[in-house]
């Protein structure tokens, strides 16, 4: 089987030796495979070429890591070869690379089509995925039910499936749903999930650019712009989290809309298990507002978000303190500040950023039992190679922690 290693790009990094997870109920890893196809070189002139596909799927990839996902794999266009998508595909089902305990997320925006067989039941539809190198012929394409071999020989413990694609409902087959039952208790996230949602039914061709009800055009498709809206967002008005089945919810109901019904998506349960594939964790996510102003820019925006994140973090802390909120609720609280302000100390070279970050990560370091074992190495390794900003920042940071006086005056 040919590696895909060398034609496809990673964003993210793996998760630090000892670091804890900040996501309850404690996925150890997460996987992404994100795949886009425009078709804009392809030698076979009968498929037509898509406009949004490739734009969906680096929007996607964009909003992943802020929902905790390490490891990101993205393939597009002349990357997203039979031979290459069928091994990522492969990798993860690799228990060197995925472990029980880890959460994998699949996207395809391309091409879909279906293929008549004969059965014993009569006549049946399967579905095909369309790579890049598509040649028109058969055994070339992907079947859907690939995904299905996937997810059996994967230990993964959950398992999200979204498919932006024409016939797209195949994949889900009889298991398809049109209305699924939502269900915000955690508990469910200990069990094993594995969960389809498609842009559209079976017998469905899917549009790939969005129209706005004032006739504007997007750069995506109808489920990718509702997608890509709710994950930069980071919630749902209607529930306390977003996971797969809150997420269809949410989509279905915008996109018939939007759509005039033309696209009804559709979701499916193919586990044998009672679990639930968790995207957020309740609560613990930045106003979608304040992450933006954060990750602009703009320093001067950054620099008013950081107040807001400092002030986000006094009110909880406020509601530990008065017991509304459990120690595990804080550190949660406090892991997402500080990563956020972990974050600016390390990229930014604004001096205004820099200092109110690092007032930031003491404070929060400094409240917290679990998190200095996390942050304490880098700040240490500022000190003996990091640009003299951040050579001093660190230093003070260190000296106040050992002291335990952090202030952010």
């Amino acid at each position: 089987m040919s590696n895909p290693k060398d034609s496809q790009r990673r964003i993210g990094s793996p998760p630090k030796a000892g670091a804890e997870s900040l996501f309850p109920p404690g996925y150890n890893a997460s996987h992404a495979l994100i795949i886009g196809i425009n078709y804009a070189g392809n030698a076979n002139h009968a498929i037509r070429r898509l406009a949004n596909a490739v734009a969906d799927a680096e929007a996607i990839a964009a909003c992943l890591p802020r929902y905790e996902f390490q490891q990101i794999v993205t393939l597009l266009e002349e990357n997203a070869t039979c031979d290459n998508i069928r091994a990522a595909l492969d990798d993860l089902t690799n228990r060197e690379q995925v472990k029980e305990n880890d959460r994998i997320f699949i996207f395809y925006a391309g091409h879909g089509e279906f293929r008549e067989v004969n059965t014993r039941d009569g006549k049946e539809r399967r579905g095909y995925l369309i790579p890049y190198d598509d040649d028109g012929k058969w055994p070339n394409r992907i079947p859907m039910d690939e995904l299905r071999t996937t997810w059996e020989a994967s230990p993964a413990k959950h398992v999200l499936v979204i498919l932006d694609a024409c016939y797209s409902g195949l994949a889900n087959g009889r298991r398809s749903a049109t209305n699924a039952i939502s269900n915000t208790d955690s508990a469910v996230t200990r069990y094993r999930a594995r969960q389809i949602i498609t842009a559209g039914t079976s017998d469905e061709t899917i549009d790939d650019l969005f129209y706005s009800e004032d006739g504007g055009a997007s750069r995506h498709s109808y489920l990718t712009h509702g997608l890509v809206e709710t994950l930069q967002h980071g919630s749902l008005p209607q529930y306390d989290t977003i996971n797969a089945e809150t997420l269809y919810e949410h989509l279905r109901e915008r996109i018939v809309k939007a759509s005039n019904n033309r696209q009804r998506p559709t979701f499916g349960n193919h586990g044998h298990e009672r679990g639930v594939v968790l995207l957020s964790r309740p609560g613990v996510n930045l106003p979608g507002d304040l992450y933006n102003n954060l990750h602009n820019n703009d320093a001067s925006q950054i620099g008013a978000a950081l107040g807001d994140l400092g002030r986000l973090l006094e009110t909880k802390e406020q509601q530990f303190q008065q017991s509304d909120l459990t120690e595990d609720g804080i550190e949660e609280w406090r892991g997402l500040v500080a990563n956020e302000a972990m974050r600016l100390v390390r990229e930014q070279s604004d001096d205004v950023v820099l200092r109110q970050s690092s007032r930031l990560l003491q404070l929060t370091l400094a409240r917290s039992a679990r998190l200095p074992a996390q942050f304490l190495p880098e700040l240490v390794a500022f000190l003996h190679n990091g640009p003299p900003a951040r050579v001093e920042q660190a230093a003070t940071m260190l000296v106040q922690l050992a002291n335990s006086t952090p202030t952010l005056d």
